[in-house]
């Protein structure tokens, strides 16, 4: 009569069998959910030791709890020359977070070509400075207007099938630019415009004031490049004697020369 336990493998070509089948078992088991305790010493199909207590699960799709830090493994990307990048699950540049270089420097990025989930989130540092172009391919930026990144800068999108049907939206960028602006736009309330070096409206026409009863102030040196015109609704350059004048302000120009502007209390 024989000895110890009947379902004891006498060969190692059982003892093999067996093994993969545990394997196999306790993937099966992690796949819906569960947690397993390892037996010590089970190799996997990747030649990694699952060691004695370790724990193997996975996340619910309807929500789940996890304690620790995300992580995305970086990989690195090039734009071709049409502006494209491919993220899908097929490529090197599949994952959350790209380091992205260009074929030019800057380059502009059009299109972000293939991927695989709603909400699937995109975060690119760019080794060259990057153009993110809004509309011209896949990409929209909220404030409807090319965003440019600078070299070493990092900027986060979301793929979006709600709102923005099938675009990657703009979610963050680390350069701490202003906001664009074109055709017309209207402020209302106060509004305060600084710089540490300089603001420059460029318009053809700047209009301070739409009404008589405005007051406009301002404070500081004023410097005048051109000829200074004041004008009034009746006409431009009306001749008025000098001694109707009640008054007048001095104004520079550019070679730093006092120059007076007369004025006549209303």
């Amino acid at each position: 009569m024989a000895t110890g336990s009947a379902n004891s493998p006498k060969t190692y070509g059982r003892k093999l069998k067996h093994q993969s089948q545990d394997i196999k078992n306790l993937y099966s088991l992690a796949t819906v959910g569960k947690t397993v305790q390892a037996t010590s010493g089970m190799q996997s199909s990747m030649g990694s030791i699952i060691s004695t207590g370790s724990a193997l699960s996975t996340l619910k799709t309807a929500g789940d709890t996890m304690i620790g830090a995300i992580a995305y493994n970086p990989k690195v990307a090039t734009v071709d020359l049409s502006g494209e990048i491919d993220v899908g699950d097929t490529t090197d540049a599949y994952t959350s977070y790209i380091m992205l270089t260009g074929s030019t420097n800057p380059d502009d990025l059009v299109t972000i070509s293939n991927p695989t989930h709603a909400g699937q989130i995109l975060i690119i540092e760019t080794v060259p400075e990057l153009v993110l172009k809004h509309n011209t391919g896949n990409i929209f930026i909220p404030d409807e207007a090319d965003r440019t990144i600078t070299a070493g800068g990092i900027c986060t999108l979301i793929w979006d099938t709600a709102v923005h049907s099938a675009k990657w939206t703009l979610v963050s960028t680390s350069d701490a630019g202003g906001v664009s602006l074109s055709g017309v736009n209207t402020w209302t309330g106060v509004n305060t415009f600084s710089s540490g070096t300089s603001f420059s409206v460029t318009s053809p026409n700047i209009y301070l004031g739409d009404a008589s009863g405005d007051d406009i102030f301002a404070q500081g040196t004023w410097r005048f490049y051109h000829d200074v015109r004041i004008d009034n609704d009746s006409g431009y350059n009306q001749p008025v004697p000098a001694s109707t004048f009640d008054g007048y302000f001095i104004i520079q120009d550019s070679s730093g020369n006092d120059k007076r502007v007369p004025y006549i209390d209303p």
